[in-house]
């Protein structure tokens, strides 16, 4: 009996169910891990989607350029880099006008002179007179001169439609091909103020222009001339 008993519940232990096998705590946040890592990568794609949306946005509507001039331009060159000009005058006296001349070529580019608006510029020009004035024989001063001056340039008013207009002054240094009887020296000084309207490519000025050497040499009555200029900018 106790050989059968031993037997039967030998029997009923191998026949009873396994105990449940707990899960892992791994497997069970595997799940969160995966939904968290979709959310980022969807939020990811809607970024992209929103700044390609705007890229499409700037490239169909591009912001429209401003056609307006701003004080950044020099006023008698606008963008341009260069500038070619012509001058002539008629030398003025106490008693009016006289029959002596000044003519001249001018290369000019601008600059700035302490922020503000200028150019400078290389000129070749020359005199020319003909009869007598006062005891004084205009033909004997006739000559050539080389020079370089600096122009500061302040703009009065600014349009693209209808071009620009300026005032300004400027100071040179000269060197005549001789001496003559209103200035002795071969060296002399200029000065110049004018008015000018500068017109898409097309520039003109007023101006009044004096020759002396600043006393360094007697006598130096120097020479004073009202003329027009014409240039073009490029």
């Amino acid at each position: 009996m106790r050989v059968h008993s031993t037997v039967a519940l030998a029997h009923t232990h191998l026949l009873s169910p396994p105990p449940p096998i707990k899960s892992i705590p791994t497997a069970q946040s595997t799940p969160k891990i995966n939904k968290q890592g979709k959310d980022f990568a969807e939020q990811e794609a809607q970024k992209q989607n929103v700044q390609a949306k705007q890229l499409d946005t700037i490239a169909q509507n591009p912001p429209k350029q401003n056609t307006t001039k701003t004080p950044k331009q020099n006023p008698a060159f606008n963008e341009n880099l260069n500038a070619l000009r012509a001058e002539i005058g008629s030398s003025v006296r106490r008693n009016g006008f006289e029959n002596h001349h000044n003519a001249q070529i001018i290369y000019s580019q601008p600059n700035h002179i302490f922020r503000i608006h200028g150019r400078i510029n290389l000129e070749l020009g020359g005199f020319l007179g003909f009869g007598n004035v006062a005891g004084v024989d205009l033909s004997s001063m006739n000559l050539a001169f080389l020079g370089i001056s600096e122009e500061a340039l302040l703009p009065i008013f600014m349009s693209q439609k209808y071009g620009n207009i300026y005032a300004g002054v400027g100071l040179g240094a000269y060197i005549k091909s001789k001496g003559e009887v209103r200035v002795i020296s071969n060296f002399t000084f200029g000065e110049r103020v004018f008015v000018g309207y500068l017109w898409k490519k097309f520039s003109s000025e007023i101006f009044i222009k004096h020759f002396s050497n600043g006393t360094l040499s007697k006598p130096n009555a120097g020479h004073n001339f009202f003329g027009l200029c014409f240039g073009y900018v490029f």
